[in-house]
């Protein structure tokens, strides 16, 4: 018995409603507290309370039902007698006498998941939480496509089929070192076999929730091997709040659950075609044939991913996650973290180099050892380039000595924005990255060569890719073509992508809505 929480039993705690409590006490020099408990009625049902001690811990709360003709507590699952994975009955022997226990573990995190489906509409379905009224329309417009009702949040956390999406193909460009680059795409229908949970961490300002996809194919059982992560960074959304977002409490308002989890978490219809603004990560994973558990915390206003950019907190947390995800499987001895990656898009890549430089960080295990892969999707401007492609080489050269840590960028920046950081006009910073010249002008996925062909599937560490806006408009426009040529008679056709400002917002929305696949794709997952 720890000395970090309070334990109370209730016995028949349905009869006893004023709160029969009974409070054990230590038994000899064993770590263990004994609780006599009286011989009828049976089945006996009892609850247990944990208290922690520490605001870092929920408390917990479990009912179970004690059998004397086995020696055995089981939790019980009729009306509300229930008991989390935290609880883990068994028998033990002392001194030559048997007895039931219950082992009892504290957790950090805790599942929030039926919490986010049903919070987020307004108590008495009038209207959607904690939104301007300007912004309802565009509202409407998101939920008619995935199928919701205009006053209601989506019915459903789980990932759905999508039939004929557009992915990134390999190579991710077609028609190479011609007038007309095009993204390489092609139609898939997937349905990612995935486990999706949001979790609610206790004890920090932010991020308060954290959403999972855990791959099936990822193993929970008791030989499986370390396990896999990718942690996604999105941008701040301290940037929005002038245009009328993020208005409404944290964590549970409205634009904080779909903007950063909803979206993130599905398309809503083709990402090429038609949004770009939804991002698909477990749609993309799924389609790179690589196997990693997607990571995504919640940020907040003014604080952003908070205890995240610190190395030590971020690997407690996600150790945190696997122990739960592992327990959910009735597994109470996970592996060790296993090949580790993060990703940041837009503003997110400041704070992959604010993760990156800080110096408390350089000096952990999860940023030296853990840590191999780092993906930067269209950094906000050159300055953002170069500054997260400097921290991410100083990463790369601190490791362990297996030199198997990998970088990934795919950009929108052409050649001639280089002259705010070198007079050349050059693509300097991003030759730097993968060790060799840069013909092309236009568009390019370059890497560097590698001595480990053998180990990784493409064989190369270092990626550059200048995706432009003219290489993602000539893709949208070409599936924007096709489907008019195809579509039934009496729907409206789709008019030609973008003018102007919109063509670099598009461009910048479609880089991460796609290349997730490309960077896994070449990843050492």
């Amino acid at each position: 018995m720890t000395d970090e929480c309070e334990l109370r039993v209730s016995l028949e705690p349905d009869v006893h409603q004023d709160g029969f409590v009974l409070i054990p006490s230590r038994y000899k020099t064993t770590s263990y507290n004994i609780l006599n408990i009286p011989k009828y009625p049976r089945p006996l049902t009892f609850l247990v309370t944990v208290i922690p001690k520490s605001d870092l811990y929920w408390p917990l709360y479990g009912y179970f039902k004690y059998e004397d003709y086995d020696m055995r507590i089981f939790t019980t699952q009729t009306n509300r007698l229930s008991a989390p994975p935290e609880f883990s009955p068994s028998f033990l022997t002392f001194d030559g006498i048997q007895y039931a226990s219950i082992k009892v573990i504290l957790s950090r995190v805790r599942d929030a998941t039926e919490q986010v489906l049903q919070l987020p509409a307004d108590r008495n379905g009038e209207s959607l939480a904690n939104v301007p009224k300007n912004r309802r329309s565009e509202l409407k417009q998101n939920l008619d496509a995935m199928g919701e009702s205009e006053s209601t949040w989506p019915g459903e956390w789980r990932i759905r089929p999508l039939n004929d999406h557009n992915y990134i193909l390999d190579p991710p460009l077609k028609n190479s070192g011609t007038p007309y680059v095009a993204l390489n795409l092609g139609p898939l229908s997937l349905v990612p076999s995935t486990e999706e949970t949001i979790l609610e961490l206790k004890g920090v300002e932010a991020p308060k929730l954290i959403a999972i996809s855990w791959p099936n194919e990822i193993s929970r059982d008791i030989d499986a091997i370390p396990t896999p992560f990718l942690i996604y960074f999105r941008p701040n959304p301290t940037q929005n709040v002038g245009q009328g977002y993020y208005l409404g409490p944290y964590p549970f308002g409205w634009d904080y659950l779909f903007y950063e989890f909803w979206y993130y978490m599905n398309y809503v219809r083709d990402p090429v075609i038609f949004n770009p603004y939804a991002k698909g990560i477990p749609y993309q994973v799924a389609a790179s044939g690589k196997k990693a558990v997607l990571v995504l915390p919640l940020s907040r206003v003014g604080m952003e991913i908070g205890i995240f950019l610190d190395a030590a907190n971020l690997m407690e947390v996600v150790k945190e996650i696997q122990a739960f995800m592992f327990r959910r499987k009735g597994n109470y001895v996970p592996p060790t973290l296993g090949r580790s990656a993060i990703a940041g898009f837009s503003a997110g890549n400041y704070l992959i180099a604010a993760f990156l430089s800080n110096k408390l960080n350089q000096k952990h295990i999860f940023y030296k050892d853990i840590l191999k892969e780092v993906y930067m999707f269209d950094p906000s401007d050159v300055k953002s380039v170069t500054n997260c492609v400097e921290q991410a080489l100083t990463w790369s050269k601190i490791s362990g000595g297996k030199g198997d840590k990998m970088i990934r960028l795919y950009t929108h920046i052409d050649r001639s924005n280089y002259h705010i950081i070198d007079n050349s006009h050059g693509f300097d910073i991003l030759e730097k990255l993968i060790g060799r010249k840069i013909k092309s002008d236009k568009a390019f996925v370059e890497s560097s060569l590698s001595s480990n062909d053998s180990m990784y599937m493409s064989g190369v560490q270092r990626t550059a890719a200048l995706l432009s806006v003219q290489v993602c408009i000539n893709a949208t426009n070409e599936l924007r073509t096709k489907k008019n040529n195809t579509r039934r008679e009496g729907t409206p056709t789709i008019s030609p992508c973008c003018d102007g400002d919109k063509e670099w917002q598009w461009t910048h929305q479609v880089i991460p809505a796609i290349m997730l696949t490309d960077a896994l794709r070449r990843s050492g997952f």
